[in-house]
């Protein structure tokens, strides 16, 4: 039944927003001037604590601001992910960003923000997630992969994994993923 009301459904979702998923393979940079802002996040089951990341981004695929973070009594994947796009759209909130697409490899997370009355179980979370996420203006949400959302997914398992517990915003990327951003930047039209 779940399925069908999938395909049958068609819910805009969007409460004065504009809300669309797209599944792509290749990272790919925000029209302009639009910024665009990979979440990533990393659940620990056995210590119940999640780390976060998000990675701001220009039309060009530049760097212009990063973060990451971690959490203690996180009880589950799900939660994690809420958690993270929560905290992204507060920290975007508070640098004065208005026109951001969120990028996200979560589908649950995903759907219940494009399609609300098709997940009714994230119902408590997408309300809480809309009254950040009208504080931004304009928005958009897409879902990505693990190797287009890789940079914000490494931060994300570094604040856990080397037990990084100070949070930090930063301008640029980090150093030790060079490859990964250089790699994904675009070359400005002429």
């Amino acid at each position: 039944m779940w399925f069908l009301a999938q395909k049958l459904v068609d819910g805009d979702g969007s409460l004065g927003s504009e809300v669309g998923v797209k599944s792509i393979k290749k990272w790919r940079p925000p029209p302009k001037p639009w910024l665009k802002c990979n979440v990533g996040s990393y659940w620990s089951e056995a210590k119940k604590e999640g780390g976060m990341a998000w990675v701001l981004r220009d039309e060009l695929g530049k760097v212009l601001l990063h973060s990451r973070r971690a959490w203690v009594s996180v009880q589950s994947k799900s939660d994690c992910s809420f958690l993270s796009l929560s905290w992204a759209a507060e920290s975007l909130c508070s640098h004065g960003v208005k026109r951001v697409i969120f990028a996200s490899e979560d589908a649950d997370l995903v759907g219940s923000l494009s399609r609300p009355i098709v997940w009714p179980s994230f119902r408590l979370q997408t309300s809480d997630l809309y009254h950040i996420l009208s504080k931004l203006g304009s928005w958009r949400i897409e879902q990505e992969v693990r190797c287009t959302n890789r940079g914000a997914y490494l931060i994300a398992r570094g604040a856990l994994n080397e037990s990084q517990w100070q949070s930090y915003v930063a301008r640029g990327h980090p150093k030790w993923l060079n490859v990964i951003f250089d790699g994904e930047r675009v070359l400005p039209s002429a």
